[in-house]
């Protein structure tokens, strides 16, 4: 949708850019109870952290060492791309998940054992839950706020949930036109499914 919209705000014939961009580094959250939402949630966070990092750090310093400035590089000591690569990554955390949605008899307890078997000790940011506050979590994941246990109970199943009809037609049949184009792919490739 972004990407949308500074198609029609980028003139490539003017010097000064206009964009817009979304950015909320504030969201990061640990609960009692850690479940699949709240690890989409802290995984968005973990990459906008490591952005806002890259943008606000380290590509500043760069600028000012371009610019000749009197300055000494500081390592803020926040890259996040482990954590991020321990989730994107083939045979990673989000690859299991899919991988495992797509198998009918699979279970939490068999996600949970394929996450431990490929991902313990392979991936410094995934570890062992802590039994508070959720005796029933399944595993950790260090992230650069802090380390959060995650219970995997109906992961499996949420995955599986398709696009409601009624949403879909309400997209394909609404009046702007800018949502419609949208999307158009996204539902071309999710009706195909």
């Amino acid at each position: 949708m972004v990407d949308k919209c500074n198609e029609t705000l980028i003139d490539p014939t003017m010097k000064k850019v206009h964009y817009i961009g979304v950015l909320d580094i504030a969201g990061f959250e640990i609960f009692d109870y850690n479940g699949f939402e709240q690890i989409c949630i802290n995984y968005v966070n973990e990459k906008l952290q490591q952005f806002f990092n890259q943008h606000m750090f380290t590509l500043e310093q760069e600028e000012y060492v371009r610019e000749g400035l009197d300055w000494a590089n500081v390592d803020f000591g926040m890259d996040l791309q482990k954590c991020i690569d321990m989730f994107e990554k083939p045979m990673a955390l989000l690859a299991i998940f899919e991988e495992e949605s797509l198998f009918p008899k699979a279970t939490d307890q068999t996600f949970t054992q394929k996450l431990m078997d490929n991902l313990l000790g392979k991936w410094s940011q995934f570890a062992k839950p802590n039994p508070r506050p959720d005796p029933d979590a399944h595993f950790a994941v260090i992230h650069y706020a802090a380390t959060v246990s995650y219970n995997v109970t109906g992961w499996l199943e949420k995955n599986k949930d398709p696009l409601n009809d009624t949403i879909v037609e309400m997209i394909k049949n609404g009046s702007n036109s800018l949502l419609i184009r949208c999307s158009q792919t996204i539902l071309d490739s999710l009706l195909k499914i």
